[in-house]
């Protein structure tokens, strides 16, 4: 069967092809095992002191069976062996070679430093002449690290774009180790404002990729502590830190101890998650008018700490000089109780089991402005919010 086709059309089909399949190091040659036996042989024979001799004696099939050497070996020696050999004979095909073989294995301190010191010695002028090879390799590699200096050149030269389409642009693709590199130092340095390009779905994946799991506790330090405030943050990614890391202590006293993730969050932050997280609590506990009634004074920052207790019937709300515990069903009071009253109750509060063990209208606080309150805060409907609020303020302004 004949078969014809248009030219342009053919012609068309198979740039797209190259845009899609790059051939990553065009033209390089490819060296086999038998040969890189070959060449380690000779490098664990010789000494550094005759390195030179026999850099010169290789051809080049010798100096890019190198760079496998280099990427393979797990022998130190005979690694920085291979790596003198290339940096005493810096040829094109092996600095391309080198740098294909470092974006994919990155982070590779040995390579990196190879073709750092490649770059010193024979410049960027042959790497700039692969068509895969992004013009900003320059400014990458003056960085101390390569992934560095790929995010610092992304700030300052990628205008409004995430940081997906920009290595995309520049030839990291999502499979190189270099992509994922520059992911880590993104969400453990990156600015505010990075970090606040990217959507939470796609932050949410970089946190949860297994291969960044000893990653994780920077990345939600980092992320906490550069946008600092809850109006910056993104409620999935809040969820997955207190997940995995918990929430700060609300534990009163010197005995508490903060969990080693909160100990490297910054006051302020923490003080926002805190309150994110009694928000969400005050939420969950309450219904309409009780949790707008409380989240009020938490979201003017009175409130210190909340706890859920009795199996989710009760709620406790620590206001510091005064605390206030609240009761699922409807139909019973809150009570208002002195600090110390209050705390008290707090230790003790996985110990009771019923509600009327934490009514006592005997200890409840008393308030020379309130003469004739007992300490108690009833909720009949549509008429409380006031009174209680009034209360509140009262108590709140008295030193």
């Amino acid at each position: 069967m004949r078969i014809e086709c248009q030219i342009s059309r053919l012609e068309t089909a198979l740039s797209n092809i190259r845009k899609m399949h790059p051939h990553r190091g065009e033209a390089v040659t490819r060296i086999g095992d038998t040969l890189i036996d070959k060449v380690r042989k000779q490098l664990e024979e010789i000494s550094f002191d005759n390195l030179e001799e026999l850099a010169y004696r290789f051809g080049i099939r010798e100096i890019l069976a190198c760079v496998e050497i280099i990427a393979r070996e797990r022998v130190e020696e005979t690694a920085q062996k291979a790596a003198g050999i290339l940096v005493l004979r810096p040829r094109k095909k092996a600095l391309y070679r080198v740098w294909f073989k470092l974006v994919p294995l990155y982070p590779n301190h040995l390579l990196e430093k190879t073709i750092k010191e490649m770059i010193s010695k024979k410049g960027f002028q042959g790497l700039n002449e692969m068509p895969e090879v992004s013009p900003a390799v320059t400014n990458w590699l003056i960085s101390k690290r390569l992934d560095e200096g790929v995010l610092r050149d992304h700030q300052t030269r990628s205008g409004q774009k995430t940081l997906d389409p920009y290595l995309k642009e520049n030839h990291i693709i999502p499979d190189d180790g270099l992509h994922r590199a520059a992911w880590c130092v993104l969400l453990k340095k990156g600015s505010a404002k990075l970090i606040s390009r990217e959507t939470p779905k796609r932050l949410m994946e970089v946190f949860e990729d297994a291969r960044n799991a000893a990653d994780s506790q920077k990345f939600g330090q980092h992320y906490l502590n550069v946008l600092q405030k809850r109006p910056n943050w993104a409620a999935p990614i809040l969820e997955w830190i207190e997940k995995k890391f918990g929430v700060p202590t609300q534990d009163e006293g010197k005995t508490s101890i903060e969990t080693p993730f909160w100990r490297q969050v910054e006051p302020t932050a923490k003080k926002e998650f805190a309150i994110w997280v009694m928000e969400k609590r005050i939420e969950q506990f309450f219904e309409g008018q009780r949790a707008d009634f409380w989240k009020r004074f938490l979201q003017a920052g009175k409130v210190i700490r909340v706890q859920e207790i009795l199996q989710g019937d009760g709620f406790m709300i620590d206001f510091g000089r005064f605390g206030v515990i609240e009761f699922k069903q409807v139909g019973n009071a809150a009570y208002v109780y002195p600090q110390s009253v209050f705390s008290d109750y707090w230790r003790r509060s996985q110990k009771y089991y019923h509600p009327s063990e934490f009514k006592d209208t005997d200890r409840t606080i008393r308030n020379a402005s309130l003469a004739s309150w007992d300490g108690r805060i009833l909720h009949p409907r549509n008429s409380w919010q006031e009174s209680a609020a009034q209360k509140i303020h009262q108590l709140l302004r008295n030193k």
